[in-house]
């Protein structure tokens, strides 16, 4: 269906099932597909692993909220996050006004106006759409392969190889970006599931499409194997760490209606977690080194997982928009609110609509979320993450305390679903668009 931006709420919050195709028929038809028997240009590049199926395969009940906020974190350039986010609210609302619930099937879709994109938009879209639905899989599938551990938030690997943002901004001193090191052809994303002082790294490579049949799919995933195979963690003395390694393709049609998402897991059967070496916030080095045959070689499994955890502070603060820098014109204003779980920080921009009513879109994170960010302690930092989590899944139904149905975690849980729409991650960051 279509719909005005006054009925925008309404839509998001509907309820959306996420499930994908990954069997051993998949698998086949990705090692027959061109891209993946297609040997590499440089004879030095690493030979691809034999694609199996992701196991398991939950169906994952989410929101479309959920699925948005998924897809703004992920895509949300590190570089903005001395700035109102006001230009990045409105492209957040640009993605939700298209996605919609198949009305039979419940799958998540998207509605008759994603047939107004063409072409080049088509691409930029499909792709978007692909990395938003695979990332929300990804992440309910490492929960469910964890125990119902805490899953930040997922983490560009070029935001990952570079330096990062290594503190606060106001009063806990400048942030200082620091540009992604220069490497080669890498998967997109890092996930990490975290528990007991140790994580579980599950790296995805998104793909997305809008062609005719499963074809294009199915070649896309033969080249992610490609990716995901040349990326090399160092080791130390005795057997290294594993890591898990997911390729979607996502295909969305050119004139609306259910998305479909496939899967496929190179496997590794080594031991999966590890007690992370956080580096400090005073450590500005990039990390990871191009090698001969397009390999990236980066730091062993433990020291990648320090470095994620930062990486996932560093979200915290850019999600809030917690920069001093404002807009003069109060577009993008500081907002202090509250919630059900702890009071919020972040950033409101707000449009009035052809009927007088307004649009408002509001990103930001639990002010506990921003003080754990700032603790100097890895070890206090993650005690506080998981006690923070405690309090936002307790009495809910997804989560450590109950694996039931992961549905929307709303804000407040009295909200107008028709008029509020709102979602809070475990990782405390916060997306509401609601009318007024």
């Amino acid at each position: 269906m279509s719909y005005m931006l006054t009925q925008l709420p309404g839509a998001l919050s509907q309820g959306v099932v996420l499930d994908i195709t990954s069997d051993g028929t998949t698998s086949q038809a990705v090692s027959a597909s061109t891209s993946y028997t297609k040997p590499p240009s440089d004879p030095l590049a690493p030979q691809p692993k034999t694609p199996v199926a992701i196991a398991p395969t939950p169906s994952v009940p989410t929101t479309l909220i959920d699925v948005l906020q998924t897809l703004g974190t992920a895509m949300l350039p590190p570089l903005h996050v001395q700035q109102g986010l006001a230009h990045w609210h409105w492209s957040l609302v640009r993605y939700g006004y298209l996605l919609d619930r198949a009305p039979t099937t419940g799958a998540l879709a998207t509605n008759a106006l994603a047939g107004d994109y063409r072409h080049h938009h088509m691409t930029a879209l499909s792709e978007a759409i692909g990395v938003g639905c695979a990332l929300s899989y990804a992440v309910e599938w490492l929960r469910e392969a964890s125990n119902g551990a805490i899953v930040h938030t997922p983490i560009d690997f070029d935001y990952l190889l570079g330096g990062g943002v290594p503190q606060l901004a106001g009063p806990a001193g400048q942030l200082n970006v620091a540009h992604a090191a220069h490497t080669s052809r890498h998967p997109d994303y890092l996930l990490a599931a975290e528990q007991n002082g140790q994580v579980r790294l599950l790296i995805v490579e998104c793909k997305g499409n809008s062609a005719a049949g499963q074809s294009k799919s199915l070649d896309q995933l033969g080249s992610a194997m490609h990716q995901l195979e040349g990326v090399e963690f160092g080791g130390g003395p005795g057997t290294p760490p594993g890591v898990d390694k997911h390729a979607y393709a996502t295909r969305m049609t050119k004139v609306g209606g259910p998305v479909e998402i496939i899967g496929i897991d190179p496997p590794d059967s080594k031991e999966r977690w590890v007690r992370p070496v956080v580096p400090s916030r005073e450590d500005r080095r990039p990390i990871g080194e191009h090698l001969e045959g397009g390999r990236l070689l980066l730091p062993p499994v433990d020291e990648v997982g320090g470095h994620l955890l930062r990486r996932v502070e560093d979200r915290v603060v850019a999600w809030a928009g917690e920069g001093p820098i404002r807009t003069p014109d109060g577009l993008a204003a500081s907002v202090r609110t509250d919630s059900d779980h702890g009071d919020l920080t972040g950033s409101s921009s707000r449009v009035t609509l052809a009927d007088g009513s307004s649009l408002e879109v509001f990103t930001g994170a639990l002010v506990e979320a921003l003080a754990t960010a700032q603790d100097p302690d890895p070890e206090a930092a993650s005690a506080r993450r998981s006690e923070m989590r405690r309090s936002i899944v307790e009495g809910d139904d997804r989560g450590a305390l109950s694996r039931r149905d992961r549905r929307n975690r709303r804000i407040h849980e009295d909200e107008d679903p028709e008029r509020v729409a709102s979602a809070l991650s475990e990782d405390g960051l916060a997306l509401r668009i609601s009318v007024s």
